[in-house]
C-alpha cells in the first residue's frame, strides 16, 4: 500500500496511543489495520469479560515500504467489546496508521 502521505492517515508520536470506543458494544472476529510497516504495534481490545492483546508488524520485505496491511482473526472471537487501542511498540518512531476496522 503506498498511501503514505494520504491526509487521513493519522502520525503518532511514541507515546499516544489511538482508541475507538465502539457504540454498541460488539463481537470482534477480526481487525483489518494498515500501520507503518517498519513498526510493531499493539492492539488491546477490551471485551466485557476479557482483554486481548494482538501484536502486529513489522513487516520487513524486499521492496516494501509505507503502510503495511494485517488481518488478524480473533479466535475464539472476542464479546461485547468496548473499546479498542492501538499503540507504538518500537520502530524508527515515525509511527503512522491509515485505517483500523473491526469485524
Amino acid at each position: 500500500i503506498r498511501d503514505r502521505d494520504k491526509r487521513s492517515n493519522i502520525i503518532m508520536a511514541g507515546d499516544e496511543v489511538v482508541e475507538m470506543t465502539l457504540r454498541p458494544m460488539r463481537t470482534i472476529k477480526q481487525i483489518d489495520i494498515t500501520v507503518d510497516h517498519n513498526d510493531r504495534y499493539e492492539l488491546t481490545i477490551f471485551g466485557q469479560k476479557e482483554t486481548r492483546k494482538v501484536v502486529v508488524g513489522p513487516l520487513i520485505e524486499e521492496g516494501v515500504e509505507g503502510l503495511a496491511r494485517y488481518t488478524p482473526k480473533l479466535d475464539p472471537p472476542v464479546e461485547r467489546v468496548r473499546a479498542v487501542r492501538l499503540w507504538p511498540l518500537d520502530g524508527d518512531r515515525r509511527y503512522s496508521v491509515g485505517h483500523l476496522i473491526v469485524k
